[in-house]
Order: structure tokens, then sequence, then C-alpha cells
């Protein structure tokens, strides 16, 4: 509040504060004025101010917006928090996953959600069975290059492949079953690996090419079995028709 006619007042205009403050929410701030819709440190403009946060998306996971500014919310119970929030010692925080990767959990158990969950419920048990997305109890798609192992990066598709700028001249050298380097426009791979007409490769394993419309892939060669979704590769006992992005038997 500010001294004004001998009374202590809320202001009601910036003049009513001192150099270089702005009255907001009726009390006298450190606020900076937007400049041309653009703001500095990383701030926000909204309306005539810049802020650190206009939503609480804007913020911290452990913290929430108010007024402007991401603050550690207090609370008595949980439905004082955010979701994904817990209330801890009387504020809101977010709670420590329980682990990151299998290696954090029992000998029986695997990690999916941050959780440590039966590993007889998963549908897979390590990355090489989901065929370049990432396997988390589930087979899921890849986030970032730091999940995809060395000499890969995460692709537009969440699955995780080669860098095919690596490739040029098999300069990552990758080995096929007798000791040849290899390396064609799908990215390094084992030589012979070859997809029907209707396919085309994709981090060495046949999937439906999208672009023909909808096809039939009659086999993709070397063994891979029938998936889902945008992610399609079929075995030698199945024939799989790409239907509107659904897999049909």
């Amino acid at each position: 509040m500010i001294c004004k006619n001998g009374d202590c007042q809320y202001c009601t205009e910036d003049s009513d504060c001192g150099e270089g403050k702005s009255c907001v929410d009726d009390a006298c701030q450190d606020v900076e004025r937007c400049k041309n819709g653009t703001c500095s440190g990383g701030k926000i403009c909204v309306g005539e101010f810049c802020v650190h946060c206009n939503r609480h998306s804007d913020c911290p996971l452990d913290k929430a917006c108010v007024k402007g500014l991401c603050e550690i919310v207090k609370c008595k119970d949980q439905t004082d928090c955010l979701n994904g929030q817990v209330c801890v010692k009387g504020e809101c925080t977010v709670p420590k996953p329980e682990c990151k990767d299998s290696r954090d959990c029992k000998a029986d158990q695997a990690c999916h959600d941050k959780k440590c969950v039966d590993s007889t419920k998963c549908t897979c048990t390590s990355d090489s069975e989901c065929r370049g997305y990432i396997c988390d109890c589930d087979c899921r798609k890849c986030e970032s290059d730091l999940e995809c192992g060395q000499d890969k990066f995460c692709g537009e598709r969440g699955i995780c492949h080669v860098d095919w700028t690596q490739c040029e001249g098999c300069g990552v050298i990758y080995k096929d079953a007798k000791g040849q380097r290899v390396c064609d426009r799908c990215g390094c791979m084992p030589s012979g690996a070859e997809c029907d007409k209707d396919c085309m490769c994709y981090s060495g394993v046949c999937v439906f090419d999208s672009e023909q419309g909808k096809k039939v892939c009659s086999h993709c060669r070397n063994n891979k079995e029938c998936g889902t979704e945008d992610y399609h590769y079929c075995s030698s006992s199945a024939t799989c028709r790409i239907d509107e992005r659904r897999v049909i038997p």
C-alpha cells in the first residue's frame, strides 16, 4: 500500500508508485512494461506488462502461476494442489519417481510410467523386442535422443534409428554376418535386408509405406512380426492388410 493524503491506500495508477514501479493488482510492483510486445529475461508479455507466467503450464512442475509469478503453493491437503502434485509438509510438490528404468526395480519388476510394476504384466523385456520403440514395460515412442543409445536418434515417428547423415560412406561402421561393412538408403544395416514394393525400410525394419495409400504387405523380409498403428511390419507367416492406420490380419 502507499501513503496518500495521510492515509494508507491501494494504488490506482502508475503515478502513485515510485520510479521504476507500476501499479498492478492495486499494488506497486517492480514490473517491466512490454516493449513492442516483447520482454527481456525470458518473461512473456501479457497485456502491457512482462510477467514470468500467464498459466500454470508456464511454470516448473513443482510451482504454480500466481499473479504472474511462478511460486510454490501452500496447501492443507491434496485438493489445494495441481494435477501431478502432492501436498507434503504444507507445500505442493512433485513426487519423486519410483524408478527411471528397470534397473531401479527388483529383479521380478520392471519400470513403467516411473513406477515399479510386476514384470509378468509387461509386453516387452528389452528395446530389441520393440523394433525401434523404447521398452518401458510396454513398447512406447521415444521422447529424446538420449533414450535411443549410441549412434541413434529419436525420429519424428518416435522411433529410434540410425542417424543417416553418419552413414555416408559408412562413416559409422556396421557389420553384417560376414563381417562386411554395409550402408544403404535406410542407413547402415545388415546386407540382404530388403523390403517388398509396398513397404519402405525404416530403422532396419520393413514398414508400410503410407505414401502409397492402402496397400497389402504380402510379406516383409527378415522374419519381422506384425505391428500396429503407424509402425507396420510383417512376418513370413502372416499377411497384414493396412487399412486406415489399422493392421487387419
